[in-house]
């Protein structure tokens, strides 16, 4: 998704340009009809919002430790996620 945006961006007029923030984190939610709650939903909502820059993807530590191998993740260190104190990091691709 992030790879698609660059290269939207690079071929659209810099007034174009859109960018995205991501979090992601890993635990149970709830679904009911078409949304969904729970600490894992708003700990993700949080990373995104607060955390994340442009183009950026930033996960918790069970994220980091399930993509280990695909990605190459960055720790951001332990900051306040919603009053809790989480490790996280930023997603980075592997090196061709």
């Amino acid at each position: 998704m992030q790879e698609a945006h660059r290269a939207w961006n690079a071929s659209a007029d810099p007034d174009d340009h859109f960018h995205v923030c991501i979090g992601v984190d890993y635990g149970h939610f709830l679904r009911l009809s078409d949304d969904v709650f729970g600490d894992a939903v708003n700990v993700a909502y949080k990373l995104g919002e607060d955390l994340a820059g442009r183009g950026e993807i930033v996960v918790t530590e069970a994220v980091a430790r399930a993509v280990a191998g695909s990605f190459h993740t960055v720790s951001l260190g332990t900051p306040d996620v919603g009053h809790i104190a989480l490790p996280v990091y930023r997603i980075e691709p592997l090196p061709s």
